[in-house]
């Protein structure tokens, strides 16, 4: 893209999900490379947030302007570093369960939003899509890749611990994408009517 002279006409964005959600069968695997691949110790948690420091960076400079997120609950959660430390050591023995998984999520989800009033990198959470659900494409193909169904999705008490966090911050943007639509006017509208960082996006139809 750079060599052919197309940057800001065509925009990467960061999509850290293959380390941030630990129900991927790879996780462990995967944040091995993460460290690799960022030169940081992510065994202990403030190694873990510097690589993403590092590689939200270096997506900049190839023209990102934005994050996106992809997770079935809009949860998130503001623990004591000692709690944090826990539960990546757990994630990283591969002895966490999905209750673990969630955890880290939620905890993530408020990390990456606090990097964004660091770096004004907006941030697009999509959440509460059940993946894979057709077993054929799925074996096929793979996952992530299709057949992707809206959930309930409570988005108030979800984001409560993020929003607590950094949901004044001036240099936060966060997008909602719309995908449990019977949220919208209960939930969504109001909460982005209130919180000067949150904003609307619209549904997200996966093509057939």
């Amino acid at each position: 893209m750079a060599e052919t002279g197309i940057l800001g006409r065509v925009r990467t964005t960061y999509r850290p999900d293959d380390v941030t959600d630990p129900s991927r069968p790879a996780i462990v695997d995967n944040l091995k490379k993460f460290a690799e691949l960022t030169g940081e110790d992510v065994t202990n948690w403030a190694g873990l947030i510097n690589a993403h420091r590092a590689r939200r960076e270096y997506f900049r400079r190839f023209g990102a302007v934005a994050t996106d997120h992809g997770v079935p609950s809009a949860n998130t959660a503001d623990l004591p570093l000692i709690e944090k430390q826990a539960l990546l050591d757990k994630i990283l023995s591969g002895k966490h369960d999905a209750a673990d998984a969630e955890l880290f999520r939620a905890q993530m989800m408020t990390e990456m939003a606090l990097l964004s009033v660091e770096d004004s990198m907006v941030m697009q959470l999509h959440a509460g899509s059940r993946r894979n659900t057709d077993p054929l494409l799925f074996a096929t193909r793979g996952p992530d890749l299709g057949a992707d169904i809206p959930g309930t999705t409570d988005y108030v008490n979800g984001m409560r611990a993020l929003l607590a966090r950094c949901g004044n911050e001036p240099n936060l943007r966060l997008i909602m994408f719309v995908l449990d639509e019977t949220t919208y006017a209960r939930e969504l509208a109001p909460m982005a009517g209130y919180w000067p960082s949150l904003m609307i996006g619209p549904p997200l139809v996966v093509p057939r």
